[in-house]
């Protein structure tokens, strides 16, 4: 998936309700709000809705992620 996918588009495939800031309108910034820091390369950040492992950046920018919807999404924020 490109970091700059839509929130609405991911929920579209994929079935989902994304609970998450108004202000955020793509994954990319999903994935930086849920980590509050800019990830890096490789990195695995587990949501309620699945996994997203970072697969490329441009500097500061997410390019693209590998998405893993999670089997039952979770109501926690945890």
């Amino acid at each position: 998936i490109m970091g700059e996918t839509s929130i609405q588009q991911l929920e579209d495939v994929f079935d989902l309700d994304v609970n998450h800031s108004k202000h955020i309108g793509t994954v990319a910034g999903l994935i930086i709000e849920e980590l509050g820091t800019i990830p890096g390369v490789k990195q695995t950040i587990t949501t309620n809705i699945g996994t997203f492992t970072i697969q490329s950046m441009r500097g500061n920018r997410i390019e693209s992620v590998v998405f893993a919807p999670a089997l039952e999404p979770s109501d926690n924020d945890d």
